[in-house]
């Protein structure tokens, strides 16, 4: 009846292990320690979630007596390095991997699927026909053709009842579906540029980003992204491949017109350090305002393009030190020529990009947007943009909403 549903206990280590030697995984031990315990600890005992002490006690080295994980986020940043780096693995080495490992957000437990397959609903409905009807048909002559008929078409009609309730049937992520869709389906590759600006300096001396007017004739270092994009990119691709698609990874400086032309395309982090989208007509109705332009130089605001009745004219970052909300413009289009599917996620800071992408990761989050722009089932996904306030604490987005969204 083909593969099993979840991979097996064997395969699943077998995974790991491939994953612990992989170039993504080298020079860093810690996470892969890591990944080896808690994939130990999840096969040995399915039921029995890995607690935040146990791993901070014996694997990170801290004392079970002093620890206190409100104090000490060792072991969630941990957990958030590997998740970004199993993400960087699956989009690189393990692109045709057929088993995908993940740490769910919130958890510590090691989770596994098959990436891409049929429909095993599909399997079942065409093995129950074949396996019922044939013993009949061998079985009956010629003068009871018409109760075999009847037998038949009664099969067929439950078969086919059973089919509609488990394949057809609303379901919690239609929308997360039917919007992402068009990027994981066959055809055109799909290309996530990640934003790489351009930084002059270095890590020991400090770092900004490069001025034309000021900086002419400076070494140009093109080397760093931020963090909320690696956990973006972590997100994207966790969606993508459990509908069995796949995905590319682009660095903003490296991409050109051709890229364009040819793919379907996923930009995450805002214009000015995502260089291409200067180029691209992505503002309709929200932008991003330049950090240094008035009004409110030193914050970082989307300005709405075309206010309403009540509606803000400007969004700008509130509150400062551990708590903070921030502002997310999402666009939703069909690329440079209307063929090629485009998306572009921009936060008013690097974490406000991640906590944009995971709202359009959240099946529920997901459904509330749909209702919002009239969008029933799996498809029908119009052009839109979207405004999204998010709350942060410590650097990391807690959660979500929709402020407005237009098509």
């Amino acid at each position: 009846m083909g593969q099993d549903s979840v991979p097996s206990p064997a395969q699943v280590r077998a995974e790991v292990e491939k994953i612990l030697v992989s170039k993504s995984f080298a020079g860093s031990e810690t996470v892969r320690n890591l990944l080896r315990y808690l994939a130990d600890r999840t096969v040995a005992s399915p039921d029995a979630h890995p607690k935040e002490l146990d791993i901070a006690t014996t694997l990170l080295g801290r004392s079970g007596s002093a620890f206190d994980p409100k104090l000490d986020p060792v072991v969630r940043v941990q957990t958030t390095r590997l998740r970004g780096k199993l993400a960087e693995y699956y989009v690189s080495e393990g692109l045709e991997d057929r088993v995908y490992i993940e740490i769910p957000k919130g958890s510590y437990m090691v989770t596994a699927a098959w990436r891409g397959g049929g429909s095993a609903v599909d399997e079942v409905v065409a093995e129950g026909l074949a396996s019922a009807s044939a013993p009949l048909l061998e079985r009956e002559g010629v003068g009871r053709r018409w109760p075999l008929v009847g037998a038949v078409a009664a099969l067929v009609l439950a078969s086919l009842g059973v089919w509609w309730w488990v394949a057809l049937r609303p379901r919690p992520d239609d929308a997360l579906r039917g919007f992402w869709q068009p990027f994981a389906s066959a055809g055109a590759e799909t290309l996530v540029v990640y934003s790489n600006p351009k930084l002059v300096g270095s890590s020991t001396t400090g770092m900004r980003i490069f001025d034309p007017a000021r900086d002419s004739g400076a070494i140009i270092n093109g080397g760093y992204s931020g963090a909320g994009e690696v956990m973006a990119m972590y997100s994207i691709t966790n969606v993508i491949a459990r509908m069995g698609g796949n995905l590319r990874p682009r660095r903003s400086q490296l991409f050109t017109w051709e890229d364009a032309k040819a793919h379907r395309l996923i930009f995450v982090g805002a214009p000015p350090h995502n260089v291409p989208l200067g180029e691209l007509p992505v503002a309709r109705r929200f932008r991003l305002k330049p950090w240094g332009a008035e009004p409110m130089p030193g914050a970082g605001c989307v300005e709405n393009l075309r206010p309403t009745a009540g509606e803000l004219g400007l969004y700008c970052q509130e509150g400062q030190g551990q708590s903070q909300v921030e502002y997310i413009v999402v666009t939703s289009s069909g690329g440079v020529d209307d063929r090629q599917a485009a998306l572009l996620f921009a936060g008013t800071t690097t974490f406000g990009t991640e906590a944009g992408v995971e709202y359009f990761c959240d099946p529920g989050k997901m459904a509330e947007l749909a209702k919002a722009l009239g969008v029933t089932g799996r498809s029908g996904w119009p052009a839109f943009e979207a405004l999204l306030r998010c709350h942060l604490r410590g650097g990391i987005p807690v959660s979500a909403e929709l402020v407005k969204v237009s098509r």
